[in-house]
Parts: C-alpha cells; sequence; structure tokens
C-alpha cells in the first residue's frame, strides 16, 4: 500500500511543479514584445483601426488564465460622426482552464473599467457596429451527427462580471443620442441561480435593476424563474414570473408599476417566436394619470457638451402637436390587454369605473368598447389608430347621455358656467402621422345639448366680463332653459351648424369656426335680453385668438351703428339682431334644437321711446357696467 501511496503522491507533486512551471512561463510572457503583431492582425481582421495602448498582461494560475488590456479602442467607419466607435481604459477577462476541454466557458472573472461606446446608423441605414468577423473567428467544420450527439453541448457561467464608470450611446439618423451610463453593473452566481445588480442613468434620469433568476448556464434553455425589481426615474417596477427563452415565452404572474400616485398591477404573457413580439394581460388601477409618468429625460442633439440655449420668447401652448407619432412602435409589437381603471383625467374632468379592451395587430389600434363614468353619469368612447396605412387614420367616437354640463365643460378643460345635464356624440375622423396632421384633417360632426339647468354669471366673469354680461342673468334669473351646439367638421375646421343657448335672462345665438390646423377661434356670440326691451342694440361678443388662449371682444362699429340708429330714430328691429324666438317644442323635445331647425324671425319691437335720447341712455345703462368695462378692454 505504501508504493502505490508514494507513487500517487509523486505524480500529484510533479503536476503541481509542472503547472507552477507553466505559470511562471506565462507570468513573466512579455506581451508587450508581440503588441505591434496583436494590433496588425486585429485591424486587418476587423477592416477597422484597433489601438493597444497599455499594458497587457497574461497570468496563469490555481484560478485559470487571466487576460490584462488596458487602453484600448476601435476606430469608427469614415461617416461616423466621431473617430472612435468604441474605447476602454481596461479590461480583465479570467478563465477557467479545464472546462474548456469539456466544451464549457467558465469566466472566473470579467472587468470592463471606463469604456465609452457610440452605436449610430447614418441616413444609409449602414451600422458602425457592422463589423465581418468571419476570418477573425475561425468556423468548425459540420459534424455528423454521430459526433454531435455524443459530443458535450456547449455551456457559458460567469462567476463574476464587473462594469464600472462606463457609456454606452445610441445616434440615430437624425443625429440625436440617447445614452446609458453604467456606475456600476454586477452579474454573479448566488447560489442557484445569477443575479444583476445596476445602478447609473439613461439621459440623466437614475435607473436601478435588481433582478434574480434561476439561471445557472448562459446557453441553457430550460425554463427558469426570475425576480425583478427596476426604478428609472421615479417610476419604479417589480414583477416575478418565468421564462422560457428556447420557447419564446415569458408568463409574468404578477406586476406592480408605481410613479407618482398611479399605481398599476396585473398580469403579462409575452410571446417572441411569431412574427412580431405578443403581449397579453390585463392591466388594473385605482388611479392612473399619465402625468406621474414624466421622467423628464431628453436626447441631445451631440455626444459634445451643449451650451445652456439662450433665453427665447415664451410659444404659445399647441394643443395639437407636430411630433411625429410612434407609429413604427406600433407595427413593432401585438398587444390584447383588459384594461381596467378607477380614476382617469382628462383636462379638468376625471373619467371613472373605467373598462376597456386594448387591442393592437400590426399597427392597427383598437381601443374599444371603452365604458366609463363622467361624474355618475355613463359614457361610451372608440377609438381606432390605423398605423399600417400611410398616413394613418383615425378615428374618435363619444357618446354621453344625461352627462352633467359641467363635467362637460371640464372634459374641455373649460371652467363650467353652465349646469344642468347635457348630451353629446362626437363622431371624427381624420388622416395624419402626428396629432397635428390628425386634427388639421378631421371631418365628421359635434353635437352637444341640454336641458335645464343654471347660468353661473360668477364663473363666466372668470373667464370674460363679456361672457357674463351676455346672459345678463341677476338672482333668480339664471335659469338655463336649453342649449343646443352643433358642429360640422371638414379638413380640420369646424364650421357652425347652429349655436342657440337659452336662459331665463336672455336668448344667445352663435355663429363661427375653430380651425384645429391653426388652432384659432373666429366666432361671434349675440344676445338678446329678456328682462328689459334693448332691442338689437346690445353688441356681439366676438371670440378670437388661439384655442389654449381665446380672446374676448366686442363688435364696436355695431354697437355705434345702433346707438346712432336709436338716437335718430328711436327704434330698433330685434329680428336685425340674429338672435331666433325660442319656439314651443313638442313634448320630449329640446326647445333650442326645435328652433335651430324650425326658425322663426322675432317679430319687431317698435318705437322703444318717444324720446330717443333718454331711450338710448337707458338702453346703455341696461346692458351693464360690465359690458362697457369689457369694450374699454378692462
Amino acid at each position: 500500500m505504501k508504493k502505490p501511496l508514494k507513487a500517487f503522491t509523486l505524480l500529484i507533486a510533479l503536476i503541481v511543479i509542472a503547472f507552477a512551471g507553466l505559470a511562471f512561463v506565462v507570468g513573466t510572457l512579455n506581451a508587450d514584445k508581440y503588441r505591434s503583431q496583436l494590433v496588425e492582425v486585429l485591424s486587418k481582421k476587423t477592416g477597422r483601426t484597433v489601438k493597444l495602448n497599455g499594458p497587457i498582461a497574461f497570468s496563469l494560475g490555481f484560478k485559470g488564465m487571466r487576460v490584462s488590456i488596458q487602453d484600448a479602442s476601435i476606430s469608427n467607419p469614415a461617416w461616423g460622426s466621431r473617430g472612435m466607435l468604441a474605447g476602454m481604459g481596461k479590461l480583465e477577462l479570467g478563465l477557467d482552464v479545464l472546462p474548456l476541454l469539456a466544451r464549457r466557458l467558465e469566466i472566473n472573472a470579467l472587468l470592463i473599467e471606463n469604456a465609452d461606446i457610440l452605436l449610430e446608423t447614418n441616413a444609409a441605414g449602414q451600422h458602425n457596429w457592422d463589423i465581418n468577423l468571419q476570418a477573425a473567428v475561425p468556423v468548425p467544420a459540420a459534424s455528423s451527427s454521430s459526433s454531435v450527439s455524443s459530443s458535450p453541448s456547449a455551456s457559458i457561467k460567469i462567476d463574476s462580471l464587473s462594469i464600472v464608470n462606463s457609456q454606452l450611446a445610441l445616434r440615430g439618423v437624425d443625429g440625436k443620442i440617447s445614452s446609458a451610463n453604467i456606475a456600476s453593473l454586477k452579474l454573479g452566481m448566488r447560489g442557484a441561480g445569477a443575479e444583476l445588480n445596476l445602478t447609473g442613468d439613461i439621459n440623466g434620469a437614475p435607473i436601478t435593476v435588481d433582478l434574480k433568476t434561476g439561471i445557472t448556464d448562459l446557453l441553457s434553455k430550460e425554463p427558469f424563474s426570475f425576480d425583478a425589481d427596476a426604478t428609472f426615474n421615479t417610476i419604479h417596477l417589480a414583477a416575478q414570473g418565468k421564462a422560457d427563452i428556447g420557447g419564446g415565452k415569458a408568463d409574468i404572474a404578477a406586476y406592480e408599476v408605481t410613479a407618482g400616485k398611479t399605481k398599476i398591477t396585473g398580469d403579462l404573457t409575452a410571446i417572441w417566436s411569431g412574427p412580431r413580439p405578443t403581449l397579453r394581460g390585463a392591466l388594473k388601477s385605482d388611479t392612473l394619470n399619465p402625468a406621474d409618468f414624466t421622467t423628464g429625460t431628453a436626447t441631445t442633439g451631440s455626444s459634445e457638451t451643449v451650451a445652456p440655449a439662450e433665453p427665447q420668447a415664451a410659444r404659445p401652448k399647441r394643443m395639437f402637436s407636430d411630433a411625429p407619432l410612434p407609429l413604427k412602435a406600433l407595427k413593432a409589437v401585438d398587444t390584447d390587454l383588459t384594461v381596467v381603471v378607477g380614476e382617469f383625467p382628462v383636462g379638468k374632468a376625471v373619467l371613472k369605473q373605467i373598462e376597456a379592451k386594448f387591442f393592437l395587430s400590426n399597427g392597427n389600434l383598437t381601443l374599444a368598447p371603452v365604458k366609463a363614468k363622467l361624474g355618475d353619469s355613463p359614457v361610451e368612447i372608440q377609438v381606432k389608430l390605423n398605423a399600417a396605412q400611410n398616413p394613418a387614420h383615425a378615428t374618435v367616437g363619444v357618446i354621453a347621455d344625461e352627462v352633467d354640463l359641467g363635467d362637460l365643460q371640464q372634459l374641455g378643460s373649460m371652467s363650467p358656467f353652465l349646469t344642468g345635464k347635457a348630451s353629446a356624440n362626437i363622431q371624427l375622423a381624420g388622416d395624419g402621422n402626428s396629432a397635428h396632421d390628425i386634427a388639421s384633417s378631421l371631418g365628421g360632426v359635434i353635437v352637444v345639448t341640454a336641458g335645464k339647468g343654471e347660468v353661473l354669471t360668477g364663473a363666466a366673469s372668470n373667464i370674460s366680463s363679456l361672457l357674463a354680461a351676455l346672459f345678463n342673468a341677476k338672482k333668480g334669473d339664471s335659469a338655463l332653459n336649453c342649449l343646443a351646439m352643433r358642429f360640422i367638421a371638414k379638413n380640420g375646421v369646424l364650421n357652425d351648424n347652429g349655436i342657440l343657448i337659452d336662459s331665463a335672462a336672455s336668448t344667445v345665438a352663435g355663429t363661427g369656426s375653430v380651425n384645429l390646423g391653426s388652432e384659432t377661434v373666429n366666432m361671434m356670440l349675440l344676445a338678446k335680453s329678456k328682462l328689459i326691451n334693448i332691442g338689437g342694440l346690445a353688441p356681439s361678443l366676438q371670440i378670437g385668438g388661439s384655442l389654449s388662449k381665446p380672446s374676448y371682444s366686442v363688435d364696436a362699429e355695431g354697437m355705434v351703428k345702433n346707438v346712432i340708429g336709436s338716437l335718430v330714430n328711436g327704434s330698433v328691429e330685434a329680428g336685425d339682431s340674429g338672435v331666433p324666438e325660442i319656439q314651443e317644442a313638442p313634448a320630449g323635445q329640446n326647445a333650442c334644437v326645435y328652433t335651430l331647425n324650425h326658425p322663426k324671425k322675432a317679430a319687431s319691437t317698435g318705437i322703444l321711446s318717444t324720446n330717443p335720447i333718454g331711450t338710448a341712455t337707458q338702453k346703455i345703462e341696461n346692458i351693464g357696467n360690465s359690458l362697457l368695462k369689457g369694450l374699454l378692454g378692462q
């Protein structure tokens, strides 16, 4: 027994001595001696200029083979925005040698420091990372089926990967750059799986990722579990599930997204084995506010430091952006989601109890049926956007019945000055690749009607003293009898098809248009008082300016003509005011709608007074001080 034991001990000693000798030889190898040959080979094989400016070292120890390279770079193609595609301050790679004999790549350590990589695409569709490595990497000859079956499958295992103080930037055809700065990224084996930890930022917004998986082999096609926790600026995501990379499928059993006061939960199934990735599942939220997901990040125009722009005059706020819609993204993925949301803000109002189906297939988006409540009343909405055609085609439909008129005004970001129950029917369609283009081409109809309610003249005064003066309502005279507002849209212009509002104090008729393309208003409101006989003296209210900030003024020329006419003649025809007499409608019909459909010219008021001067003075006083102040721009 002693001889075999001594022989075995001697064999182990010889192996240790041989390994130590090999390690000594490799460790003392002067790698710089072969720098020029290595640079020449790499440059020739890649077709790019490769530089190895820093120290190069090889070592062999009990942990395997280790390679260290410092200050290395590879050049960009001639059309690139800068000379260097990628640079690296330091690269250290440690490999276990024995597993290589069994076709297993086991990296015991990989360290990258101060890497700077810029990936870009030019107008011709060329990518700067397109490098032909076919000649640089030997391709093994095809093996017979018997040899393949008898050979062990390849595998990759990483004990420790670390990336520190590095940057990856993407430059698009438009020259805009998105960058990801990695302060620290660590990937390693922890127990029965791999774990990833990342801290850094994307375009200045901080990001963190903590991912735990059941992966033990990076090349394995076996399904594995995962538990992810990530933050991006103010957005937090947590998800748990199982992924099957070989089968092209991932099941997220539960996810939670929080931002501000918004919290979204649900489940998802992602499938990427078909012609396009597909997402199916559910989205639930008690409160969903898109404003909570504003990250405040922005791409830059170049990779260089950009000086702060000089202050410019504030541009008018636009309602319809001319920025291209992300139509390509709609064609990149298919979606089938069930959406349930408790509250969703729109304008100054809030839609509640929303239930919807979100369906997307090959760029054809359908958000329907959408059932919700505005206040306590039901609303049905349908949105379709077909991005499969160029330009994209969009349709919007809204049907609301017996909705609070104040809520309806707030839905359009207006401060309510009319109350009551209203009904709305909106059917619009347009074409374009931006919100502005679609708005500029809209066609369809908008109909809003209301019955009994109230005129809040104090609220109207907050918009314009002139608007409040039109209704001339005092306490007890603010009852709203009916309302009808009808528009026909064509090529982005909403032309009135009858506007009529009748209250206990006055009847107001409107005419004009709204241009969604230029985002301008050109409307005129005419009023006839019921409380006093002022004939046609009341000047018309003109509404102009932009949609986001309309302006109010009176028709001063028309007012002067009426005053002079009254002074001279002492009489004014009420029919000249352009405001129809409200007709008595059949039971169950809206009086304002019936009047628009059956117009009747108002009767003449006759002589107002035998004293023209006294009559004119009385009329002006009865119009109200607020109207005259408005005329003077106060």
